[in-house]
């Protein structure tokens, strides 16, 4: 299994054991009674391969890259999209390129529940649906707010070049080989 991040430059051994968690995730996932954390993929600059760590974790747990969804400030927003993807069942979610600090309370109650209920919009049901999707986020230089930091486990990058994004000697190719090779 370590041979999916033989190019992926991490920052020390635990982001690197982080890494190895999220990948098993997926399939751990029946024998975990409670709340899963968020994944969070920083490194410093961009290029270092954040997205491509998530989508070859998902490549192997369900064949295919995941779905990405953009941050938002806007909690309003981002309760019922938290609530809708949930409601669909996802299996993976990946917020992409996420900036500052991130994080609010719709996200922290998501990560300390396997339930959750909300309004169905349009409606006055409330149903509960089951978390039982494994969230990432992506960034560079993230920060946590509030106590979302106790509900992440970091995984760090650093590629220690200035242009990680102009590498081109990568064991299994680049991002469409690497994801068939995978």
């Amino acid at each position: 299994l370590e041979e999916i991040f033989c190019d992926f430059r991490f920052k020390n051994e635990t982001a690197r054991s982080a890494a190895l968690a999220a990948l098993l995730t997926p399939f751990a996932m029946p024998a975990i009674a409670g709340p899963l954390p968020l994944f969070g993929v920083i490194a410093p600059t961009p290029g270092a391969g954040k997205t491509l760590l998530v989508h070859a974790i998902s490549t192997l747990a369900t064949g295919r890259k995941t779905s990405m969804i953009p941050p938002t400030g806007q909690i309003e927003e981002q309760r019922k999209r938290i609530f809708a993807i949930n409601a669909e069942g996802a299996s993976i979610v990946l917020v992409d390129n996420a900036t500052g600090a991130f994080g609010d309370e719709v996200i922290s109650g998501m990560l300390t529940t396997r339930l959750m209920r909300d309004r169905t919009l349009g409606e006055s049901a409330a149903p509960e649906v089951p978390v039982n999707g494994i969230w990432f986020v992506t960034g560079n230089n993230l920060s946590w707010r509030g106590d979302l930091g106790r509900r992440v486990q970091p995984i760090a990058l650093d590629p220690g070049v200035e242009d990680p994004q102009l590498r081109t000697t990568f064991r299994h190719g680049q991002e469409e080989d690497f994801l068939g090779w995978i």
